[in-house]
């Protein structure tokens, strides 16, 4: 087919130039929104490899990686990325666009070289790009490995190509280099030189020479696949499948891969520039609309109709491998086979460019229609198609996020991605499955979450989970009546249970009520949280953390009988019996008879050591400040527990070198927690702190910023951010950090203060007194001082109310700061509340000897007309300070001041006179 004229550019040269910033620009319209997508399965682990590569480079061929995939030439480009973005999924994200693109934009120029005209080439670059059918290769970061095997595909017939085109050793070499890349990255890539040999033989070029080219690459290809295989790790999709094979092998098997390909093939034309069905769901037609692509594709094949069937054979070959993972492996992706589609669809791309440039002459040639008027027709259709269908994907990318975080433990996360993928576009996402998934977790929230139960079973009446969630929610409601009636709906229901399902029911319950037990915990609605914690335990008494989380209520209300009625009950002393002596030691650590739990553990691990009984003493030992004890009781658990060691224990180990200023220990101990489990943002804080106290700041903004990266919205983390910016002298960059950390509710008294602080210093007095105001609305427990100060500000502003509210805070850590005792004392007095200001001033004087309470007391006497108490108190206060000191202390000042307003004038003269002849 040749070239027609009026689809040349205006100067050939300049065509790829022109071409690649028109992808790129179509890349950003289409994937620019990608920036918004967070972690998904395996990302936060890969970001940890990361990390361990920059720390020793040998670690990107070590096989104890976390993400174990065989995959060398990926690993290093992630790690190129890591370098390049960091772990900030929103940038790294934006990299794999980049790869995608320029991905698209090998696959045009590879087309044109392997010898289709270039308008051919350049449409299929572009329908490459916008392709729905591969959008899981693109939105998840762990898919990474798909576009890189189809760029570096296409580099190595590229390079075989420019080999060709002037053959040298260099290009040769090249050609071998990019070709051993392609397989370390997927090795399904050597499709490609199948392919290029299919394609010289139907455009009859001579094969010996390729032939004897490729023959080492063949010879060699099973050292490079054991090689790829032994360093992948067993949980993977190939090693899965592998076992499958291995353990089932049998008809049913190959019919289910066979079942797998149809599929494939049937999605990349279903889902190729649409949206018509549900992803998550294999249709039983698609099936048949597979069989009819594959009949097709194998009729070019035996036809041989060119250049479909080059392409064509690219299809199958990209596809076959990926069907050979099983039908049990990939059967039930929430993406469907999205990912495995992305080097098959470069040759779906391909056929279709051809055929809208074959429609558009074959009309010209038979209805006199100008080729580009059907091509615009054909073209921007699809294209407006493919950029609705991509934004709404979105959504199911949200859907797949949260349910990861969830997984994780990330659960304030994971509510806020549920959230953006049901306001994003539900009609792509499983519904009911996210509502079941959702509301569960909005249960452990300070949110409402009737209106969404009611949401929901508006538009799925009928869903048992939902029904149950709405009646758990009936049950603890506030009404009577309607707690009642959600009691009574539950019971009914268990009774339609099925045994199959009945411990799936009582999870699902239990876990209801500790969630909204959780939730109203957070509202310091405790004792509706009492109430649903207990409910749970009804429904399921082994849950241990909603054991722990009802202690921990019934504490904070100091209901300490029934807190401790959670305990076994008390045994018999049997100092023969571990388990008797260390129960005996919970009691007593419990009811703070520390020293009796310190005895009780060490008769107890005379008897058997056990981990549990190493970390009760070293808390009991904490508790008395016997901190080195502490650390040797930790040391003695890690020893006794070998490789079992959890991370809290490391965690408790980080946080007792901290506190013994061991600051390079602490480090070590807190990374090997991490390396255990990063799901609790106290490690990532901690660490930061820990490198801040040894002066790593650098280290400690990196750490700062990955576990940002997981927790973006836990206020302690921006809060220690804006610290470290402080340190480095960066003020703008720590007052955003601190309007963070308060914006996304610090429970820190610091995190205010010090914002407020640099607010004063800039200048901006009223943001200070606005952050000032809204710490003393709060009940935060912290540093007396900070209160004090703030009152002091608020005194001197006239804002007595909120002064008089930061004195009292302060007195409530700090009973015994006299000081702001007295300023207190001064406000009550000024507001005309004497008999609060006179309790103030006594509660000093009980204390120790004060001036200023003293002669203010006599104030508050004569101001009150107890005159006689009046006259005492200035007596005792001339004969315990004289009457310089009174003076200095303001009493002759307060005095006349009495006098001026007309109050108790004449008592007021009779002590001056008295005292100091005035």
């Amino acid at each position: 087919m040749d070239l027609p004229a009026r689809f040349s550019f205006l100067y050939p040269r300049y065509t790829w130039w022109i071409y690649s910033g028109f992808i790129i620009i179509v890349a950003g319209i289409y994937f620019g929104s990608l920036s918004e997508l967070l972690l998904e399965v395996d990302d936060e682990r890969t970001f940890r490899d990361n990390i361990a590569v920059a720390q020793d480079f040998t670690y990107l061929f070590s096989s104890d990686k976390e993400v174990g995939s065989g995959r060398l030439t990926s690993d290093f480009v992630r790690f190129i990325a890591y370098l390049l973005v960091g772990n900030q999924p929103g940038s790294v994200h934006l990299f794999l666009v980049a790869i995608h693109t320029l991905t698209s934009l090998l696959l045009a120029r590879l087309v044109f070289r392997l010898g289709l005209p270039l308008h051919v080439s350049l449409l299929s670059g572009l329908l490459f790009l916008v392709n729905v059918a591969q959008f899981r290769a693109v939105h998840w970061i762990s898919a990474l490995d798909y576009p890189l095997a189809l760029l570096w595909g296409c580099l190595t017939l590229l390079a075989y190509l420019h080999y060709r085109d002037r053959p040298q050793p260099l290009r040769l070499a090249l050609f071998y280099l990019c070709l051993l890349l392609s397989l370390l990255t997927h090795l399904v890539t050597a499709f490609v030189l199948p392919f290029f040999v299919y394609l010289l033989w139907r455009q009859k070029q001579p094969l010996r020479a390729c032939l004897q080219h490729f023959a080492w690459p063949v010879i060699l290809s099973p050292l490079v696949l054991y090689g790829v295989l032994s360093s992948t790790s067993k949980a993977t999709t190939t090693w899965w499948s592998i076992e499958r094979y291995a353990t089932e092998g049998g008809v049913e098997l190959l019919l289910g891969c066979a079942r797998m390909l149809l599929w494939f093939l049937s999605r990349m034309a279903t889902t190729a520039y649409w949206l018509p069905l549900p992803l998550y769901q294999r249709q039983e037609w698609e099936l048949y609309v597979g069989a009819i692509l594959l009949v097709l594709l194998l009729g070019m094949l035996w036809k041989r109709i060119y250049p479909l069937d080059a392409w064509a054979l690219w299809i199958l070959m990209a596809l076959v491998p990926f069907a050979l993972l099983t039908e049990g492996t990939i059967g039930a992706l929430l993406a469907g086979p999205s990912r495995y589609l992305y080097l098959a669809t470069g040759g779906g791309a391909v056929m279709l460019g051809w055929s809208l440039v074959w429609l558009g002459e074959w009309t010209n040639r038979h209805w006199g229609v100008k080729n580009g008027y059907v091509l615009a027709a054909v073209l921007l259709p699809l294209l407006v198609s493919s950029y609705v269908s991509l934004k709404k994907i979105n959504a199911l990318s949200f859907y797949i996020s949260s349910r990861y975080y969830t997984s994780e433990g990330y659960k304030d996360e994971g509510i806020v991605q549920m959230r953006r993928a049901l306001a994003h576009a539900p009609e792509v996402l499983p519904l009911e499955d996210a509502y079941a998934r959702f509301i569960p977790q909005l249960f452990a929230t300070s949110e409402d979450v009737q209106s969404v139960v009611e949401e929901a079973l508006s538009i799925f009446p009928d869903n048992a989970v939902l029904l149950t969630q709405s009646y758990v929610l009936e049950s603890v409601h506030p009404d009577s009546a309607i707690r009642t009636r959600g009691r009574q709906k539950l019971d009914e229901v268990i009774k339609h249970v099925s045994r199959k399902e009945l411990k799936n029911y009582i999870d699902l319950v239990a876990l209801s009520y500790h969630n909204i037990g959780v939730g109203r915990y957070r509202k310091n609605e405790l004792e509706g949280a009492i109430q649903a914690y207990h409910r749970a335990l009804e429904v399921a008494p082994d849950r241990l953390n909603t054991l722990k989380e009802l202690a921990n209520a019934l504490f904070v209300l100091r209901r300490w009988e029934e807190a401790q009625a959670l305990l076994p009950p008390d045994p018999d002393a049997d100092i023969n019996d571990p388990s008797s002596l260390y129960l005996h030691a919970l009691r007593a650590a419990f009811e703070g008879r520390i020293d009796e739990a310190i005895a009780l553990c060490r008769q107890t691990l005379d008897l058997a050591p056990s981990g549990e009984v190493f970390h009760l003493l070293s808390h009991s030992y904490a508790e008395k400040g016997q901190l080195d004890d502490a650390l040797e009781a930790l040391h003695q658990a890690v020893r006794l527990a070998g490789h079992q060691v959890s991370y809290r224990t490391y965690f408790q180990l980080g946080t007792l070198y901290y506190r013994t200023g061991q600051f390079e220990q602490a480090v070590a101990a807190y990374r090997q927690s991490i390396h255990l489990d990063s799901r609790d943002f106290e490690l990532h804080a901690d660490l930061g702190t820990a490198l801040m106290e040894l002066g790593h700041l650098e280290e400690a903004e990196q750490v700062y910023r990955q576990a940002l990266v997981i927790h973006p919205r836990h206020p302690k983390l921006h809060y220690n951010l804006g610290r470290l910016k402080l340190k480095q002298g960066d003020r703008r960059e720590a007052t955003k950090a601190f309007e963070t950390a308060v914006q996304k509710g610090s429970d820190d008294i610091h995190a205010y203060w010090a914002l407020g602080r640099l607010y004063w210093q800039a200048d901006q007095h009223q943001q200070a007194l606005e952050v000032f105001r809204q710490l003393v609305q709060l009940d935060l427990q912290g540093d007396s001082e900070i209160y004090a100060q703030i009152g002091v500000l608020f005194n001197e502003r006239g804002e007595v109310d909120h002064a008089m509210r930061s004195y009292e805070k302060a007195l409530a850590l700090d009973s015994s700061n006299a000081e702001v005792r007295v300023n207190l004392g001064w406000l009550y007095y000024a507001r005309g509340k004497f008999e609060a200001a006179i309790a103030a001033y006594r509660q000093v004087l009980d204390q120790q000897p004060h001036s200023i309470a003293q002669f203010s007391l006599g104030l508050a006497y004569l101001h009150q007309g107890q005159i006689e108490a009046a006259r005492a108190a200035y007596a005792q206060g001339i004969e315990q300070f004289g009457r310089d000191e009174a003076k200095k202390a303001g009493a002759v000042k307060d005095l006349k001041t009495l006098i001026t307003r007309g109050l108790r004038t004449a008592e007021a003269k009779e002590i001056l006179d008295t005292y100091w002849h005035e």
